[in-house]
């Protein structure tokens, strides 16, 4: 090792006064470089050169003779290494004028390199991570020797050794055994120069008797007391450049994102600024959380609150936004962003970097600068574009003032590259980086909605919270900032589209043939006039089918939709009902338009529903239709033609938008619902028409012509029934007995939407016939915030309707669950089978001396406790259905425990219930009973003249068992209240039925 070292100091000195030439970095393939860091640093030092035609050759493999250069520049210097020469050829095929010759000669003479036995180096062979890291180790210091870098196991010691002190830091990919590439070879040369040297203790010998052992000095790191300590690391060490290099520093410094960076300049030349590794990165994929939570939830960046300092900076696009007990209630983060956080000395997060991109094209290349220009650094003028090709500035390759140069730019930004870019959130006219983006170009199978944010939650109201798009089989989510695509263009899934990803594989654009936008239809009600001042205008009341806004829009004159006013009405009454789909377009704050019979490649089918629709449907089916297709004459106008009737069309969830427009063609206001997906409806039922079905009900499709698929889908009644979603959706968790005035009780209520519990809400007696009738409710909130609670409108599971994995916002009550798995769950009528509640909400509901007569005695609060429960026997429950899964439980009831003595031996009549959906009564006792046992319940209808009874009938509880159970909905009608009384007890409930 002396002797290594002191050739290395006799070459330095001899050769001190040779210029050394820093490298350029700006290769003509500089694209194509993974590790712009280590080849800008180590060629800018000029340790590794480029190729005479300007590229780098990065993914090239690296030679042997290579190599050796490579080792001789990071030993000895660019300038002393360029200076060796050899006398003699070293290997029989390396001749003294190979270009190699002077370092493959030195290398062998320090011993970091060998031939093979048949005397030849073999300079143009590729070499092995392997075999590179074993000589960059050597030239830190490490003995070959000693380190058992040689013999059979050598690679073992060796890549054990690199990786330990991090030589392979920022390739996960390393394979020691494959040959390196030449950017490979400049990472790994990086890392040498931040690597600690080792040096080793003198051997020494000890004699015992007759026996002298000999023990090898183990290594150190080496002290580093000179002013170059600092230059790398300011740790009292030595690192590989603080002895070799000592031009080359590393300043800690701040890049424009606001991350911690470093920026490395060599003999007073700056090589750039690269930022720190952050310690957690996450990309953002919920809307709704907060600063709080991305930070600290275990999904996302799972640090501890104490972990996090208050006074942290947090940066968004370089912006500061303030500390982050400022902002951690804040919603500065969108989908598809990069959030990174960046940890003090003590592993206490003290910055926060928000990084956000969107999409550009480079439009134009030029490179006839002025001479202004020039003279600044520039040599490439990039002009780059929106997806609608709206000019967004010019910026350079490179420029004097760095708000002007393209960050990120390579030797690939040709005209029509599409780049990912981050503009500075303080300047739009800064770019803070920007990279080629991936594209996928194919033909559409699916595509959600595209949603934005909301203007109440954050600033960012002009970005996508939601939205995606299928092509060949892969799902793609939408970034934050997607464009392409708005809340009113639809997805034409006959024609190509591409969409370019991000780096982390969301969406920022998508580019093609949307089909026509929507903005312009609406859904007309009614039109009415109001005379003002001797001046009489004419409105629509009408409905947007891009948002489901209602809206009233002042007409050009009554003729716009004359046709309609079959009874001319308008003149005698002020008003005429439309009940149709229109075109209507502003002009000067007036509307003028036609009826909506179509658009290219779109039909519209029109009529009453045939069958119900439930939120899990995937078809939808009408009678009596009138179906208008588009078409175009030799001149390209519209033809209105009315073509074979359609009736049977598709639904999906995520393509097909849904609305409902209940009091239509009544006295009263719009009641409007808008949703992706399928939206529950009944359809009208003339044999009883008050079993709750939607009435006057009239609905609009407009489908694809090639596949019927439903894009939009209009729902308009004068009382429209089936169409909750879990928006709209509450349990009624206990008993309505705590009055609080005139007809309105206490209670607490679950709310489906998020599964939050409100105590102690104010709900009306309206609709609510049993002060017991838990279950199931949509509601009304007045300005009183007093709640109205009706379960017309829920959809509830059908009596012979199984939970599928479409099956999403439908309730189930008085399910009895038997069996239970893995938190997979099955109902005793296998309507429910293998159903998960694993991430389900479980309430117990069950009073006190419940649980005290039962087999599982503790609270049923959890999916575990419930698991628990069933595998002791059987628990009757409400629950919720949300895409398959059970999202809510409410245990009513579980199997009693015989062996508590209550006085009797066997089980005596504890209560009676009768299911307002599924139409079983029930009869339940307090133990099991001792034979077959009858029971006479007697069943009630409410008239004028108050309960009526419509029959007796026999429940038998068999042996054993400590329930029965019989059918008796065939007597029901939906939406009346009905009693049944067995001896003392009685029970009453308003009827519902289940949809089918």
């Amino acid at each position: 090792m002396k002797k290594f070292l002191s050739l290395v100091l006799a070459l330095t000195m001899a050769l001190s006064l040779v210029t050394v030439s820093a490298g350029a970095t700006d290769f003509d393939d500089d694209g194509d470089i993974t590790y712009q860091e280590a080849v800008t640093v180590i060629a800018g030092m000029g340790i590794v050169d480029g190729y005479s035609d300007g590229t780098f050759g990065p993914d090239e493999a690296l030679t042997r003779g290579a190599a050796a250069k490579i080792i001789c520049n990071l030993i000895l210097g660019p300038t002393t290494a360029d200076a060796l020469s050899a006398s003699s050829a070293p290997f029989v095929d390396v001749p003294t004028t190979n270009t190699f010759a002077g370092y493959i000669t030195y290398c062998s003479q320090q011993g970091i390199i060998s031939g093979y036995a048949d005397g030849t180096f073999r300079p143009t062979d590729t070499l092995s991570g392997n075999a590179f890291m074993k000589m960059l180790l050597g030239a830190l210091g490490y003995d070959s020797d000693k380190e058992g870098y040689t013999g059979a196991n050598w690679t073992v010691n060796v890549i054990k050794q690199a990786v330990g002190i991090e030589l392979n830091d920022g390739n996960d990919d390393f394979v020691g055994s494959q040959a390196v590439t030449r950017q490979e070879a400049c990472l790994y040369a990086f890392n040498t120069l931040k690597a600690t040297m080792v040096e080793y203790s003198d051997n020494s010998t000890v004699t015992v008797g007759d026996i002298t052992i000999s023990s090898q000095g183990d290594y150190s790191d080496v002290s580093n007391s000179t002013s170059s300590d600092g230059n790398i690391e300011d740790d009292g060490l030595m690192q590989f450049a603080e002895r070799y290099f000592r031009d080359l520093e590393a300043e800690d410094d701040t890049d424009d994102f606001g991350r911690p960076a470093t920026t490395w300049t060599y003999d007073g030349d700056e090589l750039g600024t690269y930022a720190n590794d952050a310690d957690a990165t996450y990309v953002v994929g919920d809307t709704d959380d907060d600063l709080a939570t991305l930070v600290t939830d275990d999904a996302c960046l799972d640090y501890s609150a104490s972990d996090v300092l208050s006074n942290a900076d947090v940066f968004y696009n370089g912006k500061d936004l303030g500390t982050y007990s400022s902002n951690r209630d804040e919603y500065p983060a969108g989908k598809g962003d990069i959030i990174e956080a960046y940890e003090n000395d003590d592993n206490e997060v003290d910055t926060i970097v928000i990084r956000s991109y969107t999409y550009a094209k480079i439009d134009t290349v030029d490179e006839d600068l002025s001479s202004t220009h020039e003279n600044n650094g520039a040599s490439v003028a990039l002009e780059l574009v929106d997806i609608d090709d709206g000019s967004l500035g010019t910026w350079y390759d490179n420029y004097d003032d760095s708000d002007e140069v393209l960050t990120g730019y390579n030797s690939n930004y040709t005209e029509g590259t599409v780049l990912a870019v981050a503009i500075s959130a303080d300047d739009s006219d800064v770019i803070l980086d920007s990279y080629i983006m991936e594209s996928v170009t194919g033909t559409p199978t699916s595509a959600r909605t595209v949603e934005t944010y909301s203007t109440d939650k954050t600033d960012k109201a002009s970005q996508v919270t939601d939205g995606t798009i299928t092509i060949d089989g892969t799902r793609y989510e939408y970034a934050g900032q997607m464009t392409g695509l708005s809340t009113t263009d639809e997805v034409d899934f006959d024609e190509e589209y591409t969409i370019y990803l991000s780096a982390e594989g969301y969406v920022l654009a998508v580019d093609g043939d949307a089909s026509a936008s929507l903005d312009d239809v609406y859904y007309v009600n009614m039109v009415y006039k109001e005379t003002t001042g001797g001046r009489t205008r004419y409105y629509a009341e009408a409905v947007s089918l891009v948002d489901g806004s209602e809206v009233d829009l002042r007409l050009a004159d009554s003729d716009v939709i004359e046709n309609n006013d079959s009874d001319h009405t308008l003149a005698e009454n002020g008003f005429f009902y439309v009940n149709d789909l229109y075109v209507l377009e502003e002009d000067d704050d007036e509307y003028d338009g036609e009826a909506y019979r179509g658009q290219d490649g779109y039909s519209v089918t029109m009529g009453p529903l045939d069958d119900d629709v439930t939120s899990s449907s995937s078809t939808i089916r009408l009678s009596d239709v009138t179906t208008y297709d588009y078409l175009e004459d030799d001149d390209g106008d519209e033809v209105e033609t009315e073509i074979s009737d359609v009736t049977r069309l598709y639904l999906d969830e995520e393509t097909t938008t849904s609305i409902g427009v209940d009091q239509a063609q009544t006295d009263d206001s719009l009641d409007v619902s808008f949703s992706t997906g399928p939206m529950a409806a009944k359809a009208y039922d003339e044999d009883s028409p008050s079993s709750g079905s939607s009435e006057n009900l009239t609905v609009f499709v407009i489908f694809k012509d090639d596949d019927r698929d439903a894009v939009f889908v209009v729902y308009a009644a004068s009382d429209l029934k089936g169409g909750a979603s879990s928006s709209d959706v509450v349990y009624l968790a206990d008993d309505a007995n705590n009055a609080v005035g005139s007809g309105n009780y206490e209670v607490d209520l679950y709310f489906m939407e998020d599964m939050s519990l409100a105590e102690d809400l104010v709900i009306s007696d309206e609709n609510i016939t049993n002060r017991s009738a838990r279950g199931f409710y949509t509601y009304e909130v007045d300005e009183d915030d007093v709640y109205t609670l009706d379960d017309d409108e829920v959809d509830f599971l059908g009596s012979n309707e199984d939970v599928e994995d479409e099956t999403d916002n439908v309730a189930a009550e008085d399910v009895n669950f038997d069996e239970v798995y893995n938190y997979l769950i099955t109902s005793a009528d296998n309507r429910f089978d293998a159903i998960s509640f694993a991430d389900a909400v479980v309430i117990d509901t069950r009073s006190t001396s419940d649980k005290n007569n039962s087999l599982y005695s503790g609270d049923i609060e959890s999916a575990s406790a419930l698991s628990s429960a069933i595998n002791r026997g059987t628990v009757t429950a409400d629950v919720f259905v949300e895409d398959g899964e059970i999202v809510f439980v409410a245990v009513k009831s579980s199997a009693r425990d015989t062996s508590i003595d209550d006085g009797d031996e066997y089980g005596d009549l504890d209560h009676i219930a009768l299911s307002a959906t599924t139409g079983y009564i029930g009869v339940y006792l307090d133990g099991n009973a001792e034979e077959n046992t009858d029971y006479e319940v007697t069943l009630s209808i409410l008239r004028d003249n108050g309960y009526v009874d419509i029959g007796t009938f026999t429940v038998t509880v068999s042996a054993g068992s400590d329930t029965g159970r019989i059918d008796v909905s065939d007597n029901l009608i939906a939406a009346n209240n009905y009693q049944i009384t067995c001896g003392d007890e009685t029970f009453t409930i308003v009827y519902t039925g289940a949809s089918t």
